[in-house]
């Protein structure tokens, strides 16, 4: 087989580059380039040109996947004594009260991100290691006394979150924080109200006190506001079969009067013949909120525990440079 000049050159490695760059190659060494060296011929010809059709040349491309959905949880509930049917400390040196067993079980086994209680009937007598479980080292409390009130919220250790005592009201039973969901959207830092009301509570004085936290929650860095707890108020506006009270119309015109949306529709708490909507879930981001579920009540409590989502949509991620 008879070659040319130039079919040689490229046979021993010296033909000049220059001529490949301006595609003064004949046909026929073209076609004596792609048959004899396939690979060179693809390297050196093929590939400059595809890489500048492309026009976006990565040096170590990656994958570059779509959007991740994650649903953040949380649980909120009203323990009416987390402690029950123990009147001393004496069970920490043996078997610790029911109620508190079947809490601690319920929160293991159902993974939630965020535990949040109200009526805790806690004080400073009681140790945080009272109420931790695996996977939940961090506890915030805010307590009354053994014999009514008290809030606590228990953070999953994948989560950083802050209190923000600045902002929580003297006079009422409000915690405040900052949850923060590193790389998350649209939800970055959640702004996360705690409340408890006492059914003889004021009720203008502690709407003052939970519209300073929907203030807060609005002027700072925060994608999302969500208030929960125990309210104590009624109105057949949060749930159908309620009747609606004075404190209930109240904190329903507060709820409207800031575009918030209240989405508990069921009842969760349950005594002798009655029922009604107190344990709440207030929000200006409503369309985040899913799946609220209710569960049964636990060891001698007449509310019902509560969980919900809150949809995540973490960013794609990018090529590796």
């Amino acid at each position: 087989m008879t070659c040319s000049l130039n079919q040689y050159r490229m046979s021993i490695g010296i033909f000049h580059l220059k001529c490949l760059s301006k595609n003064r190659l004949s046909l026929s060494d073209k076609f004596f380039w792609a048959v004899v060296y396939p690979n060179l011929f693809f390297n050196i010809v093929v590939l400059p040109k595809l890489l500048i059709i492309s026009g976006n040349i990565e040096s170590n491309p990656g994958p570059a996947l779509p959007p991740v959905n994650k649903n953040f949880s949380v649980c909120q509930m009203n323990a009416r004594s987390i402690l029950a049917e123990s009147d001393n400390l004496n069970f920490l040196d043996g078997l610790p009260p029911p109620k508190l067993c079947e809490f601690k079980t319920f929160v293991r086994d159902q993974n939630f991100d965020i535990v949040a209680i109200t009526e805790t009937w806690l004080d400073n007598t009681i140790p945080d290691e009272v109420l931790k479980t695996s996977g939940y080292s961090t506890i915030f409390r805010r307590d009354r006394n053994r014999h009514g009130g008290g809030t606590a919220l228990m953070v999953s250790d994948s989560l950083v979150v802050s209190r923000l005592h600045d902002i929580e009201p003297i006079n009422d039973e409000i915690m405040c924080f900052d949850v923060t969901l590193p790389g998350s959207k649209p939800v970055k830092h959640l702004f996360l109200c705690l409340c408890y009301r006492p059914p003889d509570r004021d009720i203008l004085e502690f709407l003052h006190s939970f519209e300073l936290t929907i203030e807060a929650g609005q002027k700072g860095n925060f994608s999302a506001y969500v208030a929960i707890g125990d309210f104590n108020c009624r109105n057949s506006a949060f749930w159908v079969g309620d009747t609606s009270k004075h404190e209930g119309r109240m904190l329903k015109a507060v709820i409207d009067s800031y575009n918030l949306y209240q989405l508990v529709d069921f009842p969760t708490r349950f005594q002798d013949n009655s029922s009604s909507c107190l344990d709440l879930i207030i929000t200006n981001r409503a369309m985040f909120i899913k799946n609220i579920i209710p569960y049964e009540p636990l060891h001698k409590c007449d509310h019902i525990p509560l969980s919900f989502e809150i949809a995540v949509q973490y960013p794609k991620i990018k090529p590796f440079k």
